[in-house]
């Protein structure tokens, strides 16, 4: 369960979440920062939650040729390396930001990544949405034509979620507003780092890579990143994917594991 880590949770609230808790047969929580939130704060007892992982670990990635075909319209061919960034249109919602400086910032990022890492970036559309406010498809496409060059490409069609993850996974490095688009990357073996604007991501991010990972320099809050040329700046250059895709190499058979295990748990409470 995901769990909003809140500095000020009325009482009332917190007793009300602790009964129904207390009723769960399983309670599993995907990182370790929520377990310390629940038990260090909100005083669960420990026996009543174990530590699992999101879901989204076991989703399953587009064949080979699949991921070609999807990339072969870009002028990406197999092997071709490339980054990806996940932009959030929603993320200004949360922030005091205005649209045109998260844009901007955005824009100013691929091109720097274009320019430093001399590869092709390729945005992401995460959430597809009826609202146009939380549609990811307009802003990729605005940052892909602010931009104005070729090596920086917004991601075409209406693809499935495996498609998606397969696209993040053949990354050199992906960079991501949405969640559920780094785990994407993660789960596939390829390194993650985040621009949030809430701590779901710090937990997520220390678990999947241990604490030999500074989370902190992989996760950049979204206001510094609009405002402070340096984010961009570290993020671009100070960014060692190598490291990450090797420690992630390391970790992820445990993180797969744990979230198979939830499933497994689940199955054994309802006789199956």
């Amino acid at each position: 369960s995901e769990i909003a880590l809140a500095r000020n949770v009325p009482v009332a609230d917190a007793e009300a979440w602790l009964t129904v808790a207390a009723r769960c047969h399983l309670l599993t929580v995907r990182e370790g920062v929520s377990l310390g939130y629940l038990v260090g704060k909100l005083g669960l007892p420990e026996h009543r939650v174990r530590l699992s992982s999101d879901p989204a670990f076991l989703l399953p990635t587009a064949t080979d040729e699949r991921i070609s075909a999807v990339l072969g319209p870009l002028g990406l061919t197999p092997g071709d390396p490339y980054l990806c960034l996940a932009p959030s249109q929603g993320i200004t919602r949360f922030s005091t930001l205005e649209d045109s400086q998260h844009a901007a910032a955005l824009t100013r990022l691929a091109t720097a990544l274009v320019r430093t890492r001399k590869m092709p970036v390729v945005l992401v559309p995460h959430c597809h949405d009826s609202r146009p406010h939380n549609d990811d498809r307009i802003l990729a496409a605005r940052v892909a034509e602010a931009a104005g060059i070729r090596e920086v490409m917004a991601l075409p069609g209406a693809l499935t979620a495996s498609d998606y993850k397969g696209v993040l996974s053949r990354a050199e490095l992906v960079i991501s507003e949405r969640l559920h688009a780094a785990i994407g990357a993660l789960s596939g073996g390829a390194p993650a780092i985040a621009i949030g604007h809430s701590h779901k991501f710090n937990g997520v991010l220390s678990e999947t890579y241990g604490d030999t990972v500074d989370v902190d320099g992989i996760h950049s809050n979204v206001r510094a990143f609009a405002q402070d040329s340096a984010v961009i700046d570290r993020l671009v250059n100070d960014t060692d994917a190598t490291v990450l895709r090797t420690t992630l190499g390391r970790r992820l058979p445990k993180i797969t594991g744990l979230a198979r295990s939830d499933f497994a748990q689940i199955n054994k409470l309802l006789g199956a």
